[in-house]
């Protein structure tokens, strides 16, 4: 996945968690929204954790260098 694709995603993400959250507010918190809201916050979770891997990572290659 490129630079590009992965930001798309995390505006796609962000604009469906800004539309929950109005959705919360006006009680019609429930359904297919919710369960996109949910679907969405677990790919924006596990995109959280593969950056910090790839960040361990190289940060582990760098000290294999040295």
């Amino acid at each position: 996945m490129g630079v590009t694709e992965s930001s798309e995603i995390t505006e796609k993400v962000d604009r469906i968690l800004e539309l929950s959250k109005i959705a919360h507010e006006k009680g019609t918190f429930e359904g297919k929204l919710k369960r996109v809201y949910l679907m969405n916050k677990a790919k924006q979770y596990r995109m959280e954790q593969k950056k910090k891997a790839a960040a361990a990572t190289a940060t582990r290659e760098r000290l294999f260098e040295n």
